[in-house]
């Protein structure tokens, strides 16, 4: 019942678009079924959105569409749940975390990377992955490389499914405690920067 047409939807004015990823990412862009669509979409919100957050595949299909980036394929899956060593103290994405005492935490899932398009802050990153949250102003975009919608247990069920698949893959870093247990550490941080991207809309 919650569902609509885009046509539909697309008749009114928004405060916030949230477009989320999808299992595609090892795909050309111009090869996922969605691709025109996707791309209407993100022209749409330019006329008829004030702020919009892209997540993950989601994200690098963003930053293809507006900074013509491409994606590179990772040489092994990057999984798991990874803190911020640089943050941009100066950014209100980030307000309320830091490097030290208050880590922001995000889980990641992806296969593929995008590099860093100019026009883009970089509002936090990792050492080993590179950036987690960017953002661009003039379009009043921002893009999550991760997931921090993801639930504690979300994880672990890709995780599953990928070895009941006969798929090589490590058990997602910092994650599992030695018990086998999930360490649900980024629940906080996700929180957080969800309240901070809906405070740009203040």
């Amino acid at each position: 019942r919650q569902y609509l047409k885009f046509s539909d939807a697309a008749k009114k004015d928004y405060d916030a678009l949230i477009i989320t990823g999808a299992p595609v990412e090892t795909l050309a862009f111009n090869q996922v079924d969605y691709w025109q669509e996707f791309k209407h979409i993100i022209e749409w919100s330019h006329h008829h959105v004030k702020q919009t957050l892209l997540e993950c595949c989601a994200a690098q299909e963003g930053l293809s569409i507006e900074f013509n980036i491409e994606k590179t394929k990772l040489a092994k899956k990057t999984f798991g749940i990874y803190s911020a060593t640089q943050i941009d103290s100066q950014s209100p994405l980030t307000n309320g975390f830091n490097s030290h005492d208050h880590l922001l935490r995000m889980p990641q899932s992806r296969h593929t990377n995008s590099e860093q398009p100019s026009g883009v802050n970089v509002c936090a990153s990792n050492n080993e992955i590179g950036a987690m949250i960017l953002h661009a102003p003039q379009i009043n975009q921002t893009y999550l490389t991760g997931h921090p919608e993801y639930e504690a247990n979300t994880l672990k069920l890709e995780y599953e499914r990928d070895l009941n698949k006969k798929q090589r893959i490590l058990p997602p870093k910092n994650y599992f405690r030695s018990d086998q247990h999930i360490r649900y550490t980024w629940k906080n941080s996700s929180q957080l920067i969800y309240q901070n991207w809906l405070n740009l809309l203040h």
